[in-house]
C-alpha cells in the first residue's frame, strides 16, 4: 500500500514538472482574474499580483476607467519598477501630458522626468497628476474551466496614485482596474502582448461569501455547469454604441468615450412597451441620453421620466399579483411586503422588466434576483434609482443588475454579449434553455462549479491556496491525457482525496494494533 501510495505521489509531481514545462512553452489561450464583492460599500475587486517581489493590491473593477492604477505610497518598493519617461512612445499611447518630478528619494511614484498621468477616483471625484510606471505582472492563464499556469507579464503599464486618492474606496482596496477601451487598459495591453483575442468577460457574483466571480481576458470558450459545453455560443449579442463626446474627467475636444454603450429601443414589464420619449434612448450630438454598462454604479440609474413610467407599470403588474406597497426605504422609491412573493430559481417572482436590445429578437430579461432588493426580513425593494430629469446618461445598467450574469465584452467587432435568458427566441432547444434557467445560475457556480475553486477562493486569495493549485493542475493534465471533461477532472481530484484518506486511516489503524499488541506482551 505504502509503496502504491509513494509511487502515486511521484506521478503527481512528474505530471506537475509536465505541465510547467508546457505552459511556459505554450501560448496563454486567455487570462483570469477572481472577482469578490463587498457587501459593505457594494463594489467589486479583484487582487493583481505586480512587482519583485510580488505584491498584491486589491483594486475596484471599473468598466470606465481608463488605466489601472494603485497607491504606490504604501509600501510598493519593486526592484523591477520602470519610469516611463515623458515624450515616449508609450507615454503618447498613455496620452500622457507633460511631465512629473519628485524631490524625494526616487522610487515608484517618486521619479523624476516620468510621464504624467491622471488616475481618477470617481466614487470621490479626485483626479491627481500621477507617474506612469511599468512592472512585470503575474496572471494566471485559463482554459475557460480551470486556473492554469502563472503567467509573468513582463513591462505592464499602470499609474501611482496616492494615500490621499483612496477616499470612497472599499475598505482595504489600494486602486482602482480600468477596463475601458484604451490602449493602457489591462485588457488591451494583454490582447497585444499575447496576440490573443481582444476581448474580455466579467461575471460579477451576487456575494463573495458563496464564491468569486471571474473577469476573463481574451475570449471563450466559458463552462457553466449544468451545461457542459461551451456557454460563449449562449450569448445574446448586441453592437456597442460610440458616444461621440468623451465622458472621462479629462480629454481633448473631438475625443469619443471610452465607455461602453448598447442601444436599448424599448422597455417592457411582463411583455407590457412602456410610453416613453424615445430621444432619451438615444445619444445625441453632446453625448447626453443613451445606456451605458457600468460597475461602479451599484443600483441601475433612470432619467426621471423612464424611472416614473417603469414604476407605474411595475406597481400595477404587481398589483393584479396581489403583492402588497409597503412604505420607502431609501434609496429605493419603491418597496413591497415580501409575505406574498414566492422565490423561485430566479429569485422574488415579481414582473419581468425586459430591455428590448438592437438587433432581430435580442431581449436583456431581468428577473427578481436582478430587479429586487431585500433591505429587511420581509420588505423587498425595486432596485432602480431615479436619476433626475437632466442626467448625463439616460438609463446606467448598474451592478445589481449585472450580477450572476456573464457580460461579454467584444472589442474588436464592438459588440456586447450577455449569457442566454430562458426566454430568448432564437436558436437553442427549449430544453437547453430549461436546463440553464432550472440550475439557478450563479457566478460562483460559473467559476467552474468547483468546490476546489472554491477552497481557493475562501483561502482568501489564489496565492494562499498555490499548492492546491498545483494538484488542481495535475489533475487537468491527466484530464486532458483521459480525455474526460471538468468533471471527471473533479472526480479524479475527489477519488485521490479518497485514497489519501484511505492510507491515512490505513496507517492509523496499523500503529494502533502495533501498540495494542506491545502492550499485550
Amino acid at each position: 500500500m505504502a509503496s502504491f501510495f509513494n509511487l502515486f505521489l511521484l506521478s503527481f509531481a512528474f505530471a506537475f514538472i509536465i505541465r510547467c514545462i508546457d505552459s511556459a512553452e505554450d501560448k496563454p489561450r486567455a487570462f483570469i482574474l477572481p472577482i469578490r464583492k463587498d457587501n459593505v460599500t457594494l463594489k467589486y475587486y479583484t487582487t493583481v499580483d505586480i512587482g519583485t517581489p510580488l505584491t498584491y493590491p486589491d483594486l475596484v473593477i471599473d468598466l470606465g476607467g481608463q488605466i489601472l492604477w494603485f497607491n504606490c505610497e504604501n509600501g510598493f518598493n519593486s526592484s523591477t519598477y520602470r519610469p516611463v519617461r515623458c515624450g515616449s512612445s508609450k507615454c503618447k499611447v498613455a496620452k500622457g501630458s507633460g511631465c512629473v518630478g519628485c524631490n524625494g528619494t526616487p522610487r515608484p511614484g517618486c521619479t523624476n522626468n516620468t510621464c504624467g498621468v491622471s488616475p481618477y477616483n470617481p466614487f470621490s471625484n479626485l483626479l491627481y497628476a500621477g507617474g506612469l510606471g511599468e512592472d512585470t505582472m503575474a496572471i494566471y492563464e485559463t482554459d475557460g474551466r480551470f486556473y492554469l499556469s502563472h503567467i509573468y507579464v513582463p513591462r505592464l503599464l499602470f499609474a501611482c496614485g496616492f494615500n490621499d486618492q483612496l477616499q470612497g474606496l472599499s475598505n482595504g482596496t489600494q486602486g482602482m482596474i480600468g477596463l475601458a477601451r484604451t490602449q493602457v487598459a489591462l485588457q488591451t495591453q494583454l490582447s497585444s502582448a499575447y496576440k490573443i483575442q481582444n476581448k474580455f468577460a466579467l461575471c460579477l457574483p451576487s456575494s463573495s461569501e458563496d464564491g468569486l466571480g471571474d473577469i476573463f481576458i481574451g475570449g471563450g470558450p466559458y463552462y457553466m455547469p449544468p451545461y457542459t459545453k461551451d456557454a460563449s455560443t449562449l450569448l445574446i449579442k448586441t453592437p456597442l454604441i460610440i458616444n461621440p463626446v468623451s465622458t472621462a474627467p479629462v480629454y481633448s475636444e473631438g475625443e469619443h468615450s471610452d465607455e461602453y454603450f448598447i442601444n436599448v429601443k424599448a422597455i417592457k414589464i411582463n411583455g407590457k412597451v412602456l410610453s416613453l420619449n424615445t430621444s432619451l434612448l438615444s445619444i445625441d450630438k453632446k453625448g447626453a441620453g443613451g445606456t451605458k454598462i457600468s460597475t461602479i454604479t451599484p443600483y441601475t440609474t433612470l432619467h426621471s421620466a423612464i424611472y416614473k413610467a417603469l414604476v407605474k407599470e411595475f406597481v400595477k403588474k404587481a398589483a393584479s399579483k396581489w403583492v402588497t406597497r409597503v412604505g420607502p426605504v431609501a434609496p429605493f422609491g419603491e418597496c413591497f411586503s415580501a409575505k406574498n412573493i414566492r422565490s423561485t430559481k430566479t429569485g422574488p417572482a415579481v414582473p419581468t422588466i425586459v430591455l428590448v436590445l438592437e438587433g432581430n429578437r435580442k431581449y436583456w430579461n431581468i428577473y427578481g434576483g436582478n430587479s429586487m432588493v431585500r433591505v429587511k426580513k420581509n420588505v423587498l425593494c425595486l432596485g432602480f434609482i431615479d436619476g433626475g430629469s437632466n442626467p448625463r446618461t439616460s438609463i446606467v445598467l448598474g451592478g445589481h443588475q449585472l450580477e450572476d450574469n456573464l457580460l461579454e465584452f467584444d472589442l474588436a467587432s464592438s459588440t456586447f454579449g450577455r449569457k442566454l435568458g430562458p426566454n430568448y427566441q432564437g436558436g437553442h432547444g427549449a430544453a437547453q434553455r430549461a436546463l440553464l434557467v432550472a440550475a439557478g445560475f450563479s457566478c460562483f457556480w460559473f467559476s467552474f462549479g468547483s468546490p476546489l475553486r472554491f477552497a481557493l477562493g475562501t483561502a482568501g486569495s489564489m496565492r494562499v491556496g498555490e499548492w492546491l493549485l498545483a494538484w488542481k493542475m495535475t489533475a487537468d493534465l491527466t484530464g486532458r491525457w483521459w480525455r474526460v471533461d471538468s468533471d471527471g477532472v473533479m472526480w479524479i481530484a475527489a477519488i485521490s482525496l479518497m485514497l489519501l484518506v484511505f492510507y491515512l486511516c490505513c496507517s492509523l489503524c496499523c500503529v494502533g494494533l502495533l501498540f495494542m499488541s506491545s502492550a499485550a506482551c
